[in-house]
């Protein structure tokens, strides 16, 4: 069959010289597993990605007004968590997981350009992946809950890309 390439077997062996240091182990980066090379799911401890301020005591409501403030934002036609916005979705985490019994709907959103049959399977997936990220993060996923608002709901109201890249966004909603 042309087009098909043989795979190379992966060697597994620990690496010797200067990629042995203190956050490389054999040749990986402390996080990362040998066959993904991806960083592993992270679990409770996001204490340490948020600002002093945020952390509060356990049941104190204090990250409540936050919550709702801050959205994740999205890359156009993309569905996946930015690096920048792994700050603003861990700190719902961990509001989340210190208030065990506040329940988060999800909402997926996109801005005003594409069809509304995209739209709003692109504002599921947006708000399938926010909530994917929580629940892969230590937060209860049996109260979280998704869904897509496609086009129908934008922020901001104006036609630029400013106004776009707001109107991209999972936004989160506490019941």
């Amino acid at each position: 069959m042309a087009g098909l390439v043989a795979a190379r077997p992966l060697n597994l062996r620990p690496r010797t010289g200067p990629h042995n240091s203190p956050t490389t182990i054999g040749g990986f980066r402390h996080g990362q597993t040998p066959l993904s090379g991806r960083p592993r799911p992270l679990s409770a401890p996001v204490r340490r990605w948020l600002p002093p301020q945020r952390q509060n005591p356990p049941g104190s409501g204090a990250g409540k007004g936050l919550f709702f403030v801050q959205n994740v934002l999205f890359d156009l036609d993309r569905h996946d968590i930015r690096p920048d916005q792994v700050p603003v979705i861990y700190s719902k985490a961990f509001y989340l997981m210190e208030n065990p019994s506040a329940r988060a709907v999800t909402q997926g959103h996109c801005d005003e350009r594409g069809t509304e049959a995209y739209n709003e399977a692109l504002g599921d997936r947006r708000a399938k992946a926010a909530r994917n990220f929580l629940v892969d993060h230590g937060v209860d996923g049996s109260g979280q809950s998704s869904v897509s608002y496609g086009k129908d709901f934008p922020l901001d109201p104006g036609h630029d890309e400013g106004a776009w890249l707001r109107n991209r966004r999972a936004q989160f909603v506490l019941w």
